[in-house]
């Protein structure tokens, strides 16, 4: 297979293919073969029927076209491969005119994730909130508490007074502790932990924003219209100028931390495994209130399994660039995340 690539724009290309007929005649082999099973023919097993009878059957011109039409997305991902490319989209290809038993040639014009230098990431700092927990935060806590639990004694006809709900009894009665205090230390510990979490979140938001502002990141722009587009199409609101402003900016930082991301999982050779890619489907499938398998075989209907393990990569990716940057509290601690 020869493949030659032709930059178009930062972000397109053109893509020429001549895959040999040794290389091509693999998948003519495979297209006798579906197309044997799918025919019955007296003194054949189905799947058996040899490729002359075949040929008079359904005939060899048919057979080759689908056989182009499966070969193509395979050799157009090698030569992807080839040359270091990452294709956007769905490509539409053009099959110059097949002579049958010389080289199979098509090509076609992609939009491509455009190169980024990445930066040394332990030189990356970024500043969040402290993590820290006052006597206001853990009072104003144990005040929903005991607001929920009056409320629901009140609907069962029982009137609390504010002596029981600030009492070692009422602890006691709606948790596994003996005395407030213990139970103030709870509130506490969950908060803090909340507030790692929010931690969490900022660095990865900080880090993203400052990545995708420092680093020159070229989009496409015909795939941003289309896809600023789609979206308003959805909504019905292909008229409102304003929205589009605001759909075209969120559709920009969207497909730039998504090329940013994927730059990282290649460089850093991220490998998804079945557990990682079942974890996420147990947990998004939660998010919309379905079943796992229903999720997996929504997502297969689609065909946006591979987007799916994309996702995956992501987050591997964006937890790599968080485990190599300084995080700091606004009181100057460095914290691990």
């Amino acid at each position: 297979m020869k493949s030659i690539v032709e930059n178009l724009t930062v972000s397109s290309v053109h893509l020429s293919v001549e895959v040999t007929f040794t290389e091509f005649e693999v998948h003519i082999a495979k297209s006798y073969a579906r197309a044997s099973a799918g025919i019955n023919v007296p003194g054949f097993r189905r799947g058996k029927t040899p490729a002359s009878i075949v040929n008079i059957r359904i005939g060899r011109p048919k057979v080759i076209s689908e056989a182009i039409r499966s070969a193509i997305p395979d050799f157009f991902e090698k030569a992807l491969v080839e040359h270091g490319l990452f294709a956007i989209g769905r490509p539409t290809f053009r099959v110059e005119n097949y002579i049958d038993y010389q080289p199979l040639t098509f090509n076609t014009e992609i939009n491509i994730r455009p190169a980024i230098d990445l930066p040394d990431f332990s030189e990356i700092s970024v500043t969040v909130s402290d993590a820290l927990v006052n006597e206001e935060d853990i009072n104003e806590k144990l005040k929903e508490i005991q607001l929920r639990f009056a409320e629901h004694e009140l609907s069962q006809g029982v009137i609390r007074d504010d002596e029981f709900l600030g009492s070692d009894a009422f602890a006691s009665s709606i948790s596994d502790f003996k005395t407030l205090i213990e139970l103030k230390n709870d509130i506490a510990t969950n908060l803090t932990e909340m507030k790692k979490v929010e931690q969490g979140a900022q660095a990865r938001d900080l880090v993203l924003e400052k990545l995708m502002s420092d680093l020159d990141i070229a989009l496409p722009e015909d795939l941003i219209e289309k896809e600023v587009n789609e979206h308003l199409a959805r909504e019905n609101r292909s008229e409102d100028l304003e929205h589009r402003t605001e759909v075209d900016l969120e559709v920009r930082k969207s497909l730039k931390s998504d090329y940013l991301l994927d730059v990282v999982s290649r460089s850093e050779q991220i490998h998804i495994d079945d557990a990682e890619i079942n974890e996420y489907l147990v947990r998004t499938a939660q998010h919309f209130s379905m079943s796992p398998q229903e999720f997996a075989d929504q997502l297969e209907k689609s065909g946006q399994i591979q987007s799916l393990m994309a996702e995956v990569a992501r987050s591997k990716a964006l937890a790599i660039v968080l485990s190599r940057i300084t995080v700091r509290e606004v009181s100057g601690k460095v914290i691990e995340l």
